[in-house]
Parts: structure tokens; sequence; C-alpha cells
């Protein structure tokens, strides 16, 4: 299915929220009074927001021709790191999922490198230690010192020992060394441990064999160390073909104060154990403990869980966010991303089979359960960082707070490479009500569209993606005002035309044209309206995917302009001005209004009219219902 550009991905999509305040048009005419300035003729200056709506409804309409599949890898995070910080309110910024595998990764090779130096050095120092005991056999009780050699010098201090385990030949090779304290971060303490099957003799080191490695170490800022390995069983030699766990632990990890300790678990195959480049690893677990309770968690293993990790292999990575306990909205997120990964030395190579992320937050939804977000993304082929899936299986279900006015929440779509499938949306009301959004795409890549409302507003399209051109019908329910909108148009690589005419139950028709053309963030849209005998000439530009700015002005002499702030977590603010310098006591407004990811929204607006001020508070419902009062607290009726 080809990817069309859509513009509207750069314009907030609060800009929608702007047709809100064209209802206030419809307030009915106050008597203007040095006590009372006309609330409906300032009010219906904010005309301009309903050909900017018209825009945005027109624009949305270029969403129609993407690809779903790319949408929903792209809203999933897959083209690059989610930023967690606004989810874990640690602080700290934590990619989705590449940092805490690299971190295990790194954590992990440094273990074994640590471990492969020791299993190289344990021959040296045994030697070192020159004692004069029986070669053949052992006549020590266990935890008797059979050597020992110690040190005192300039740049360390310490010994090395060695100590029966039991016969005929286990013993441990302890090695403690202290530092003097440094400039910087510096190593004042280092031990290690080897556990040894000397096979009865200390003459010849080639048949020894290593049972496990424990290493520990402690730096002058307080971060403390701790690495072992030893075969899974707890029992036995090392040696190639068995499976080891390598265990990491650092207790207060410099350059991180906001984490308590870190914790790295590798299940490997280490080969030959004085070298690490034979090392295969199985499964590799990382958790971060932060000092306010919460932990990220990563685990890498084989699709499997069984098969080593190779180059090629289809692995599973999981990450997992728990909220610390006093999170008032977050329990807690997991992704599992299934990838099959190329050569190791990079990942440009690694493809993605399939994603599934599971959310749970505080509260209660309304079917009982926590509100939360199941998603499931699968695409057709597996695909290369950064490239769009051609098709494949979207499922995402979202259920909020009982008390919101959206409470559930339904994303379905099966699109097929060779083209054809569908994308189905249904949004559940707290009222019962809902709404229902259905695409269908054809092998061809034409497309239709049927689309009902909870008011009873019926939408039905076509499109044709050869050449870009849709046509659109939305009926609206008997008695409504207006009454039928029409909408074509066609949607090209970086240039959008589209007409739109509004039907009124008295016959007349609003028509209003625009062009946009840009590429990317950057948009410039420009066109007219035409209302009876009035015209408006308006101009949006977007050059920022946060940010929209616009102004418009009327053949009757009034004019203003607005500029729309999307902020974090779906929210907007809206800041507008308007002036009719012609009307009588020439009137302005000033209005300044900030919406919720809802909908819902609130703010101020202030009407200059025959010289006298009035600031009126705004609110706006999540089902779209509007509020005025004045300055008294008195509500104006609209409409």
């Amino acid at each position: 299915m080809k990817r069309a550009m859509n513009p509207r991905r750069s314009l907030p999509t609060a800009l929608a929220l702007l047709a809100a305040l064209w209802l206030l048009s419809g307030c009915e005419h106050t008597v203007p009074t040095a006590e009372n300035p006309d609330a409906q003729a300032a009010a219906s200056l904010s005309l301009s927001a309903s050909s900017a709506a018209s825009v945005d409804r027109n624009l949305g309409l270029a969403g129609m021709l993407d690809n779903p599949m790319a949408l929903a890898a792209m809203e999933s995070g897959l083209y690059g790191d989610a930023d967690f910080d606004d989810w874990t309110g640690d602080g700290v910024t934590l990619p989705q999922l590449g940092l805490l595998a690299s971190q295990s990764f790194v954590r992990a090779g440094a273990l074994g490198e640590g471990a492969a130096a020791l299993a190289r050095d344990k021959d040296r120092r045994l030697e070192e230690l020159r004692f004069a005991t029986p070669r053949e056999a052992f006549d020590y009780a266990p935890g008797d010192t059979i050597a020992v050699e110690y040190f005192d010098a300039p740049d360390s201090t310490g010994l090395n020992a060695l100590i029966f385990v039991e016969a005929p030949g286990l013993a441990r090779f302890v090695s403690l060394r202290q530092y003097p304290d440094g400039v910087g971060p510096t190593v004042i303490r280092r031990d290690s441990e080897v556990l040894i099957d000397t096979q009865g003799t200390f003459d010849d080191g080639a048949d020894d064999e290593i049972h496990s490695l424990h290493l520990e170490e402690e730096m002058d800022n307080g971060q403390e160390s701790t690495g072992s390995i030893a075969p899974e069983s707890g029992s036995g030699p090392i040696a190639a073909g068995m499976i080891v766990l390598g265990v990491l632990r650092v207790n207060d990890p410099m350059w991180h104060p906001l984490q308590a300790w870190v914790e790295t678990r590798i299940r490997l195959d280490i080969g030959e154990l004085d070298s690490d480049a034979d090392d295969v690893i199985y499964s590799l677990a990382n958790t971060v403990h932060f000092r306010n309770g919460s932990e990220h968690q990563a685990d890498v293993r084989h699709q499997d869980g069984v098969s080593p990790i190779v180059e090629g292999a289809t692995v599973a990575m999981t990450a997992a966010f728990i909220a610390a306990p006093e999170n008032g909205w977050l329990e807690s997120a997991s992704d599992t991303l299934t990838v099959q990964i190329g050569a190791f030395d990079t990942d440009e190579d690694d493809l993605f089979v399939e994603l599934n992320r599971a959310v749970v937050f505080d509260g209660a939804a309304i079917d009982g359960g926590s509100p939360r977000e199941a998603l499931h993304l699968l695409p057709e082929e597996p695909v290369a960082g950064g490239d769009e899936p051609c098709g494949g299986l979207f499922e995402q279900e979202l259920y909020y707070p009982a008390q919101w006015w959206v409470v559930h929440v339904v994303r379905e779509a099966d699109i097929a490479c060779a083209g054809g499938g569908t994308l189905y949306e249904l949004v559940e009301f707290k009222d019962g009500s809902y709404y229902e959004h259905t695409i269908t795409w054809d092998a061809a890549g034409n497309a239709t569209v049927d689309e009902s409302h909870p008011n009873g507003t019926i939408v039905e399209g076509v499109w044709t993606e050869a050449t870009g051109e849709y046509a659109i019908t939305t009926t609206f329910p008997a008695g409504n005002d207006p009454a039928q909108r029409e909408q074509w148009g066609s949607i090209q690589e970086g240039q959008v035309e589209a007409w739109e005419v509004l039907s009124w139950a008295d016959e007349h028709a609003d028509s209003t044209h625009f062009t946009a053309v840009g590429d990317d963030d950057d948009w410039t849209i420009t066109g007219f309206k035409v209302n009876g005998d009035l015209r408006e000439d308006f101009s949006l530009h977007s050059a920022d995917a946060r940010l929209l700015e616009g102004a418009w002005s009327r053949n009757d002499g009034a004019s203003g302009g607005f500029t729309l702030e999307q902020l974090e977590g779906g929210s907007a603010r809206l800041v507008f001005d308007a002036e009719d310098p012609a009307a009588p006591g020439s009137p302005s407004v000033e209005g300044d209004v900030f919406f919720a990811p809802d909908g819902s929204g609130h703010g101020t607006i202030v009407v200059t009219q025959w010289g006298v001020t009035v600031t009126y508070e705004i609110t706006f419902g999540p089902d779209g219902t509007v509020t005025l009062k004045d300055e008294s607290g008195h509500p104006v009726p609209l409409g």
C-alpha cells in the first residue's frame, strides 16, 4: 500500500477545537450599553475559527490515504527511542528498549572480560606463592591456609592466598588488594576468588579445573560492584558446552544519583574460560532499581526461550517499568519487541518482527478493571529500522478512567502488502453513546469510508489512490442546522487542494476553498470562505509540528489572528485576537484558552466595545458543550 504524505501530521490536531469558538457567534444579542458590550458581536469575530476548522477537516481526510500500518509503527515508537520521562516521574529519560539492552550487554561484557583475565592470571599468581607443601597429597582441614603471600607497595597492599576446601584437590585462590585514594573516581579495593580443582597436584596448572569465580570492587565515591560466574546447576567445573550464570551487581552507581543499584544476570556457554571470544549468550536480564522504589527491567532471550543468541537469531527483548509506590497514576508499562538480529557489531541489519505493549494505570475503568492499554503490532514481513511496514496486523485497546468522557477505545487494522484491507475504530463514551469509523481498501488501494457519530451524523466517502481525489458527504441528523457538508479535492505529494460546501436549513450554503503546499513539518495554507455577502481570506502556517499560526481578514473590515500550540501530553493552548473597527462600538476580542487531551478546556475571552472591557470565562466540555459566564459569574446564553 502506498503511503500518502499527510500534512495534518504537521498540524496540531487540536486545531479542530477552534470550531467550538464559532459557537459563540450564535450568541443572542445583548443590548450594547456602557455597562454591557454586545457579546454576540464580539463572538462573531471568531468566524476565522470556522475557517481554520474547515482546513483541519479537509486536511484530516489526507490521513485516510495513509498506510495505517506505517502510522501504527510510528506511533508505537519503532522509529526511535521513546522518552519515558513523563511516564516514570523519576526525573530521568529512559529510551524504550535500546538503552536497557545495551547497558546489560556492556556490563555482561565487562564481567566476561574480568573473568577471562582472572582465569589467565590465576596460574601466574599461584606460581608466585612458591609454597613448599606436598604436591600429591593434602594434609589440611577445610579452611586451612595452604600458602599466603603479602604485598606492601606504594601502589597497593594486600595478599594472595590458597585455602584448602576439600580433598583431593579443591581449593580457593584468594587475591585481596587495597589501593591509595587518587584523583577523580578511583578503585580503592579489588578482591577476587577462584574455586579450583587442582586434580591433586600443584606442580602443573594445565590440568586445573575452575568451578567458580567471584570479583568485588569498591570505588572511593561509594560505588561497590560484585560479580560472579558459576555453573547454573550450582556445582561442578566450568567447561565448554556447560551453561553458566554470571551475575553483576553495582550499588550506588556513579554518575547516576537517582539509582540505588543495578543488576545484570547473564546465561551463557563461556567456552574456553581464559578467552571471551567464544562466549555464547543464551539470555540476558538487567534491573535498574531507583531510590524512590521504581524499577526498569530488561530481558533479552531467544524467541523460543531455549536456543542461544547468535547472529541471525530471532530474539525477544522485553523492557518494563514498575512505578514507584507514590506514583499516583501509573502502575507499570511493558514492551516486548521481537527482532531478527544480524551482525553483533551493528544494528543496521536488524529486522523488526513484532511488538506487544501493556500499560496499567491507577484508578478504575468502566469494566471494573484498571485503566490500561494493550497494543499488538505484527508486520506482514519483518522490516528494517525506519522502514514502514507495507502491511500486517495492528490491534490497540484502551480503557480510560470511568469518570472520563471517553471510557473505551478500540483500533484495529488488517492490511495486505499486495493491497486491500480494513481499518476500524470504536470510541465509547460515558453516557453509553459511541463513535464508529471504518475504512475499506480494495486491491488497487481505492477506499471507502463509513462513519457514525453519537448524535446520528453519518459520513460516507470514497478515495482514489492513483489520483489522490476524494469525495465525502456528511449528513447531519434531522433538524440539525447545517443539514449537510460536502467535501472534495485532491491530495498529492506536497500539495492539497480542497473544496467544502456547507448547506443550511434555509437552503443557503457557505463555501470554502484552500490550497496547502509544503513538506515534512513546514506547510503554508491559503484560502477563502464565502458566507452570503461576506468573504473571508485566510492564511495558516506551520513550521513546527507543535505550532500553528494563522491570520484572516473579511471584506467588511474585520480581521484577526491566532496561535495554537500543542503542549506535552496532548493538551493545547490557543491565543487569539480579532477586531471589527467598522462595527458599532468598534468591538474587539482577545482570548487565551487551554484544552485538555479529552477536548475539554477553559480560559478567558476579553471583549472591548464602546470603550468598555468585559472579561468572560469560557468552558468547553469534552462532549462539545460550551459555557460562557460574565465577570459576575452569570451565564451568557448561547444559540
